[in-house]
């Protein structure tokens, strides 16, 4: 590429990104047409005549959150930085954060919420700063875990859910895993489990982790 092209592309680099200029200003200016300058503004980048940079943010993970949208088709994908040597327990503090305000973005008044259970989820609403008023209804997807895990129970993870944001919570009073069919499909045709059917009807949104990665090796 010549020496003048490399000029004037930085002439149309410079009028766009320090001076403020339109493209269609540039255009009239320059005598060009609008649809080149467009081409010249991106052909700039590419020669690395322009370099964009985000300041006090890794555009690498927004880079991936697109590659992750376009390769499994997501309509929303947030990818979160890690912390070098951060435990086990930081690390889930993160991601309950980071679940925490993308529900506050996306949660609209008189939404229907389900919750499954989990550390994660637990630790989502504790970490919100300037919780919002929703009048949402609030409802476990899933039975109580474990006696072991019961510090995760889904009662009050919804609990707390219709606390922060000002709506409103269902319980289950049940276990996830019931000791036979005959148990189950009486607590499946029960008058309060019914409303909570309804509502699993009619979610807005639901809340559930997967579990982490395992790595195995041979």
């Amino acid at each position: 590429m010549s020496h003048n092209r490399r000029q004037l592309l930085a002439k149309v680099a410079y009028l766009y990104y320090e001076r403020d200029h339109t493209q269609a200003q540039i255009a009239k200016e320059l005598n060009i047409y609008r649809t080149t300058i467009s081409r010249m503004l991106k052909q700039a980048r590419q020669l690395g005549i322009v370099e964009i940079k985000i300041n006090d943010f890794n555009s690498d993970l927004f880079a991936l959150e697109e590659q992750l949208k376009q390769r499994y088709h997501l309509k929303k994908a947030v990818v979160i930085a890690g912390e070098p040597h951060a435990n086990h327990q930081r690390k889930e503090q993160l991601l309950s954060t980071e679940a925490a305000l993308y529900l506050k973005q996306i949660i609209k008044p008189n939404n229907i919420v389900g919750f499954a259970w989990g550390s994660i989820l637990s630790g989502m609403i504790g970490q919100l700063q300037h919780p919002i008023q929703t009048d949402a209804t609030f409802v476990p997807l899933v039975g109580g875990p474990s006696p072991s895990n019961a510090a995760y129970h889904v009662n009050g993870i919804v609990y707390d859910a219709a606390r922060t944001f000002g709506g409103h919570s269902l319980f289950v009073d049940a276990a996830a895993v019931q000791e036979s069919k005959y148990i189950r499909d009486g607590i499946l045709t029960s008058n309060y489990f019914r409303q909570i059917r309804d509502c699993w009807n009619h979610l807005d949104i639901a809340l559930l982790g997967i579990g982490g990665a395992t790595l195995q090796y041979q």
